[in-house]
């Protein structure tokens, strides 16, 4: 095997790293963090996934000020305990004699402390430990194989990656017995590694001119034991990024699974259980939510497609990321390597059917509204066509969607194709054994430009549509005459932890009703096209639309067209958009009784808003004990009046106050709080009832909650709205005592308390002001000390 010349780099960017400057792994498990590796010193290994992958800082001219100026730093404390000190102790080295650490002396101890793994270890904690103005970039080096060196052409992931699989886990073997059999099973030829690593680093750079935020990747080189060249991805790590790993719900493998809402305490912050892994949400129903919080994976499902990756996002979601509320592609580890399975049975509903190969948890792209995944099929156009999306189309996706858009050219990924291909042939001219890499890539180009033909083929008519009302319409319509569920398709009512609710509608495989919308511009008519069975099936189908809305559908001209078995509504341009309104995907799942996210919320009403900046109170369990009360608001008498033009809002930060899950309540546990929805409605008055042990406490917290979610509102003049906390009546049982009553007393904060206190003896006694009640048990104690006082005088002489 020839060995690599030193001095040959690649062109540009991260890729003109030496060869070889990552040193041989060989059988080493797990490298210490500390550890120098080449051009980088080892932060940790990264656990996400199987393939073994290692965060490092690159051993840069910022890295080398950074420390420099670490090393110097502890020269001038001269600390016993510092392993720097004790290092240069240990060679002899006089601490005066390194001043700036320029000279080639000073260089090769500088290079030598490094070297050392304590020392390292000590460099590692204080980089680590900057402050954010002088902190360094991170770097992930990805296909870090294991070197077994019993078979001198195959590599292997480390134990630690097998016994983390989830089929590992899952096995009835012992976990180490498993791990092992799975390290065999997973031996690679180190050509075929060496391809892999080249392919992802071109599917990033793909998805990136695709519109899909992803790391600034390249390649950077090693060997393996026996002098072979050893290929792996650079990436510039992004700050912020999470994966999706705990945050998948309500699938199995071959039906895939959700996004979903987890637990999150009264400061937002997400809550774990024993494990360390995410409580997930669940509504009153018992069902998990999905999570629309990432607002681009709707547009980048048609790119997934199109690279026919079927990792995906990974069994367990460590396959991609987010940033923000926005996906970031982390691995494209299997994109372009085989015929594209999808395309095969791809519609224009996005639905296909799973090959055998199932597609990892793709169906977390689903759950967005159509227009959002035809984002992604307008790039695929402009890509290959160069053409632009009709006018309204982009002022309606926005500027974001129109820089991206602009942004492309024709073929522009197909030349990155070109350029990798020109990449491999450098490489054949180092070893010839890779002669065959220049050929797969062409190979994986004509893949990717057969399936984009095909994909075109396949949405040909639904790009003829030119608003976003017209995508949505037709989907909404296909909707309603198919099959549909709000919930996931795994589990049932009898088990509704293990399903989702959904934001949108799902059409049940193989129940589809096509639907089109075929636009004459010239004559002003549409005709919208329903695929039926025969005649007396589009009579149903006639039917079911009529039903569902008769008015909007009076005046249309229908017609069953024989020759293609398809129901045709011919409209004017305004007829459809009367259509339109009433045909939208919140209409028909409230009329079909199957309740998405998205339709709850488009009800009229408030719409509930988050704020995680400020400790909302939540309603807690009553308890039936006599040491409990209830307190009731009395807004008629005093308080604010909320303005009209507020009232919507602040009713939606009440009830997002009350909402359940019901959480840790501190100091006001045990109390429940309910909100006077009537009389908010009719005079915009805010009266709450609470019961409870700590209800004093638990009316102040509610209302001091209440004023910091308004100042957070974001709308000045809402922030204004001052709410004041009006009366109380506090209503006790008989058998609390007035000593008990005091101490509830004392828990309030007002300065000047409006408080009423009435004790529930079947109308025996007049309610009592608290200040007539605290006179009262001021006098009663007055008139016991002056009885106590009598009792304990001496008794008169005989």
């Amino acid at each position: 095997m020839p060995k690599i010349p030193k001095d040959w780099k690649w062109p540009t960017g991260l890729e003109s790293l030496e060869w070889g400057a990552v040193p041989v792994r060989g059988d080493v498990s797990v490298h210490p963090a500390g550890t120098i590796l080449g051009p980088f010193l080892h932060i940790g290994d990264w656990k996400a996934g199987v393939e073994p992958k290692f965060l490092a800082y690159l051993r840069d001219e910022n890295y080398n000020e950074r420390v420099k100026e670490i090393i110097l730093k502890h020269i001038q404390e001269n600390k016993p305990d510092s392993p720097i000190i004790q290092f240069l102790q240990t060679k002899k080295i006089k601490l005066e004699s390194i001043s700036k650490i320029e000279s080639e002396d000073e260089l090769e101890i500088f290079n030598a402390i490094q070297e050392d793994l304590a020392c390292g270890k000590k460099i590692l904690e204080e980089l680590n430990a900057l402050p954010a103005n002088k902190k360094l970039t991170r770097y992930l080096i990805k296909q870090d194989y294991q070197d077994p060196g019993r078979l001198t052409d195959r590599v292997t992931i480390p134990i630690e990656r097998a016994e983390r699989t989830s089929s590992a886990k899952s096995s009835k073997l012992p976990i180490g017995l498993y791990a092992r059999g799975h390290q065999i099973k997973r031996l690679r030829r180190k050509r075929t590694e060496n391809k892999n690593a080249l392919l992802e680093s071109l599917a990033t750079k793909i998805a990136n001119v695709t519109g899909m935020a992803t790391q600034e990747q390249g390649l950077v080189f090693g060997t393996y034991k026996d002098g072979h060249p050893k290929l792996m991805t650079v990436t510039k790590w992004q700050e912020g990024l999470c994966t999706f790993e705990g945050l998948l719900a309500g699938g199995s493998k071959k039906e895939g699974s959700y996004f979903v809402e987890i637990e999150r305490d009264n400061n937002g912050n997400p809550i774990k259980d024993e494990d360390g892994n995410f409580k997930l949400d669940q509504d009153n129903e018992g069902y998990y939510r999905s999570n629309r919080s990432i607002t681009d994976l709707g547009e980048h499902l048609a790119l997934v497609i199109r690279q026919g990756d079927r990792d995906v996002l990974g069994s367990e979601g460590g396959n991609k990321g987010y940033v923000g509320n926005k996906l970031f592609g982390i691995d494209f580890g299997q994109a372009y390597r085989k015929e594209n399975q999808l395309v095969k049975t791809l519609q224009d509903d996005f639905s296909f059917v799973q090959p055998s190969e199932t597609f990892k948890n793709i169906s977390a792209f689903y759950d967005n509204p159509y227009s959002e995944k035809m984002k992604g099929i307008y790039f695929l156009q402009k890509q290959r066509t160069g053409k632009d999306p009709p006018p309204e189309i982009m002022k309606s996706y926005g500027a974001e969607f129109e820089r991206k858009i602009k942004s492309m050219k024709q073929n522009g990924d197909l030349e990155i194709f070109d350029e990798y291909i020109k990449k491999a042939e450098a490489l054949t001219a180092i070893d010839p054994a890779y002669l065959h890499l220049a050929g797969k890539i062409r190979l994986c180009r004509e893949r990717a430009l057969a399936a984009d033909t095909e994909i075109l083929k396949i949405f040909e008519q639904r790009l003829q549509l030119t608003t976003i009302d017209e995508l949505n319409f037709v989907d909404g319509l296909e909707k309603l005459l198919s099959e549909t569920s709000h919930l996931s398709p795994i589990g049932t009512d009898f088990f509704p932890g293990k399903v989702v609710k959904l934001n949108h509608l799902r059409v049940l495989p193989k129940t589809r009703v096509e639907c089109q919308l075929f636009k004459n511009k010239e004559e002003g008519k549409n005709i919208i096209s329903i695929s039926v069975k025969n005649e007396d099936d589009s009579k149903n189908i006639l039917n079911k639309l009529k039903k569902f809305d008769t008015q909007s559908l009076e005046d249309v001209e229908v017609k069953y067209n024989k020759e293609n078995n398809k129901l045709e509504i011919k409209c004017t341009n305004e007829q459809l958009k009367i259509i339109m309104k009433k045909f939208t995907e919140n209409e028909i799942a409230n009329y079909k009784k199957q309740p998405t996210i998205s339709s709850e919320k488009a009800k009229p009403g408030p719409k509930p808003l988050i704020i995680p900046e400020f400790e909302g109170v939540r309603g807690g369990k009553v308890v039936g004990t006599r040491d409990a009360a209830d307190l009731k608001t009395n807004q008629d008498k005093t308080g604010t009046v909320i303005p009209e033009k507020h009232k919507a809002v602040v009713k939606g930060l009440i009830q997002e106050l009350l909402k359940p899950p019901i959480s840790k309540l501190d100091s006001i546990e045990d109390t429940s709080i309910k909100f006077d929805e009537k009389t908010y409605d009719e005079n915009r008055m805010l009266n709450c009832s609470f019961s409870g042990r700590k209800v004093i406490e638990a009316a102040e917290k509610f209302y001091k909650d209440l004023n910091a979610a308004v100042s957070v509102y974001p709308d000045p003049e809402i922030k204004n709205v001052k709410i004041t906390p009006p009366s109380y009546t506090l209503k006790v049982s008989e058998k609390m005592s007035d000593a008990a009553i005091m101490k509830l007393l004392e828990k309030s904060e007002t300065t000047d308390p409006k408080i009423e206190v009435t004790r529930i003896i079947s109308g025996s006694k007049e309610p009592e002001a608290v200040e007539e009640f605290k006179e009262r048990l001021s006098k009663a104690a007055e008139q016991a000390a002056q009885e106590e006082d009598e009792n304990s005088k001496p008794s008169p002489g005989p």
